[in-house]
């Protein structure tokens, strides 16, 4: 009878720490893995921040380079379909630029005579056709063949010595027709001499003859 209590004791002993074993390694593992899914949880929940940041980022630039674009063509559209460029005449300011819209005709003869501290004043006059900028931008040329004056008197100079050039008043009767800016022609040459007066913020002066 001792000898079962003894052995049944011993099982229950053997139970309890089998039992108490198992408690305790769950308990471990429970512990170990704890961390690593707190961490696996906070590298997901970072990685969705992460995500959005970058979605709300890249949305951004995507935004604003949208908006610059659109800003750029509505304020291109407003200046030039606003201001119809493309209805006015033109006239180039250089021989170089009238040739590159092929509207260049010649060169012309010109002296300067009575001048005065003119050091470094550059001028050379030209004829060349008139035109009107395409109609949907001022690099296209449209040559002005409908016009009774068809041909400018254009000429090309420094713009940057503060100095006035202007058409004698008797002799812009020489000329077909004439503004502030240009004079215009019927035929791609002058019949007589031109007389343009020079005047300038540094007491430049002089007369240039144009034929």
């Amino acid at each position: 009878m001792s000898s079962i209590l003894i052995e049944l004791q011993y099982h229950i002993h053997v139970n309890i720490s089998i039992y108490l074993i198992i408690k305790i390694a769950d308990h471990l593992i429970i512990k170990l893995e704890t961390p690593s899914i707190i961490n696996q949880k906070r590298s997901r929940t970072l990685l969705i921040k992460m995500k959005k940041r970058l979605i709300i980022f890249i949305s951004i630039i995507l935004l604003g380079t949208l908006l610059y674009y659109t800003f750029g063509i509505f304020s291109s559209s407003v200046g030039w379909y606003g201001y119809q460029k493309w209805k006015y005449r033109r006239g180039t300011t250089t021989i170089e630029k009238s040739k590159q819209r092929k509207v260049f005709v010649k060169e012309l003869n010109y002296k300067i005579v009575d001048s005065l501290n003119l050091k470094g004043f550059h001028f050379k006059p030209y004829i060349e056709k008139g035109f009107r900028y395409g109609y949907h931008s001022m690099e296209d040329t449209r040559i002005d063949n409908f016009s009774h004056y068809p041909y400018n008197l254009s000429y090309e100079r420094n713009k940057n010595d503060s100095i006035s050039l202007d058409i004698f008043s008797d002799d812009k009767k020489k000329l077909d027709s004439c503004d502030i800016v240009w004079g215009y022609l019927k035929q791609p040459y002058l019949q007589d001499t031109i007389r343009i007066k020079i005047n300038g913020a540094g007491n430049q002066k002089g007369i240039i003859k144009v034929w």
